[in-house]
């Protein structure tokens, strides 16, 4: 696939139909002309181990641990944006624009890389040693059932739980039972002291990618320039859903300078005044 080509349409089988697997899978298939014939070729990958411990450790950490997401699916989303596993493409108007990678876009060494880098992010967040985030997910291999973790987004199959899948999320961790002294206690203050460290490098890290796209030197043309900073707009509200007036800062203030009504300079001042 060529730097700025589309991906493959990501679907979702139900009763009779398919349905785009996210809202940016639908925007796509509205460029469509309605009634039009396609041909279609099902392809269902199945989850590699580093896969099954992305979502272990993060379905683990949202579930007991204080964090800023509401789910798996929101704190991966808005952890490949803050480690930049992205994907750049183009829009059928011309527009270029960026948006989180599937897990299975990566390769084995990729993929190892981003678990170990997110590894890092959930200690952060949450405070809990690394060791028990790897203790948690270190015997999922090849050989064990897709069921270990249920299905989402980035898994190829995207189908209801099976009953075994279900009787997989109430039983043991994966990993087998955590001991009481796996995770210690910790007061309050602390996890919250993290969550924030988290969340302002997650600040830091939009605020340098809106400026990036508002002076983006390979995007010539203003127009472009403004679309890409809009969907950054739509992408960090997942990222952030605590400081949504800050990215609502980051998009209107990049989006002068794409206007030429601020230098960039003094642009990256104001928003710095406001982490």
């Amino acid at each position: 696939m060529g730097k700025h080509e589309f991906p493959p349409l990501r679907m979702v089988i139900e009763p009779g139909k398919l349905v785009p697997a996210t809202a940016f899978d639908a925007e796509r298939l509205d460029t469509y002309r309605r009634g039009t014939e396609v041909r279609v070729t099902f392809t269902e990958e199945k989850d590699r181990p580093m896969v099954r411990k992305w979502w272990a450790i993060l379905g683990r950490a949202v579930k007991e641990c204080k964090t800023p997401w509401q789910n798996k699916e929101q704190a991966s989303e808005a952890i490949k944006l803050a480690l930049g596993i992205v994907n750049l493409s183009k829009t059928v108007g011309g527009d270029f624009m960026a948006y989180p990678k599937s897990l299975t876009e990566l390769d084995d060494p990729e993929l190892t890389e981003a678990v170990e880098r997110m590894i890092d992010v959930i200690y952060h967040v949450t405070g809990v040693d690394v060791s028990v985030w790897r203790k948690h997910v270190e015997n999922i291999r090849d050989d064990e059932p897709s069921e270990v973790v249920a299905p989402s987004s980035d898994v190829g199959s995207e189908a209801a739980p099976s009953p075994g899948q279900v009787a997989a999320d109430q039983s043991e961790p994966v990993g087998g039972p955590v001991e009481a002294d796996d995770i210690e206690a910790r007061e309050e203050p602390d996890a919250s002291s993290a969550s924030d460290l988290v969340t302002r490098n997650l600040m830091i890290e939009c605020l340098d990618k809106f400026m990036a796209l508002a002076v983006d030197a390979s995007v010539p043309d203003a127009k472009q320039r403004r679309a890409n900073v809009e969907f950054a707009k739509n992408a960090w509200k997942e990222a952030l859903p605590a400081r949504l007036d800050f990215v609502k800062s980051c998009f209107e203030t990049a989006d002068k300078v794409v206007k030429g009504e601020l230098q960039a300079d003094a642009a990256r001042r104001y928003l710095e005044s406001m982490l």
